[in-house]
C-alpha cells in the first residue's frame, strides 16, 4: 500500500532504535562496520519493500464511452490507458526516490559531518 513520508519516517525510526538495541548488546570491537551494515540492510530492506508495491498493479476503472465499441475509441482509450500507467508509474517513482533520499540520504550527510567534525 502507499505509505506517506510520515509514517515512512516512524517505520525507519523504528527499526533503526531496534538496531542499536541490538548494537548495544553486541560486544564487537567495530561497531561502526557493523552499523554501517545494519544501515546498508535497512536500505535494502526499503527498497525491496517499495519495489513490491511499485510492482502491484493498479486498480483499472472501467472505461465510459465502451458501450459502442468502434476501433478509434478502443484505440484512444488504449493510449489513455498507456499514459495514465506511466503516469502512475512515473509518480510512484518519484515518491519512493524521494522517500528514500529524505530519509537514508540525511543520515548519511549527518554521518559525514560529524565524523568531519571528530577529525578536526
Amino acid at each position: 500500500n502507499q505509505v506517506a513520508m510520515p509514517e515512512c519516517l516512524e517505520i525507519v525510526t523504528a527499526l533503526r532504535r531496534l538496531n542499536s538495541i541490538d548494537l548495544e548488546r553486541q560486544s564487537e570491537t567495530n561497531l561502526e562496520r557493523v552499523h554501517s551494515a545494519m544501515e546498508l540492510s535497512l536500505q535494502v530492506d526499503f527498497l525491496e519493500a517499495r519495489d513490491a508495491w511499485l510492482d502491484q498493479p493498479a486498480v483499472t476503472a472501467t472505461l465510459p464511452g465502451l458501450g459502442r465499441s468502434s476501433s478509434s475509441k478502443i484505440a484512444i482509450n488504449s493510449s489513455e490507458q498507456l499514459l495514465d500507467t506511466i503516469e502512475r508509474y512515473r509518480t510512484r517513482m518519484f515518491e519512493i526516490a524521494t522517500q528514500f533520499n529524505a530519509i537514508f540520504r540525511a543520515q548519511t550527510n549527518a554521518q559525514k559531518i560529524s565524523v568531519s567534525l571528530l577529525s578536526m
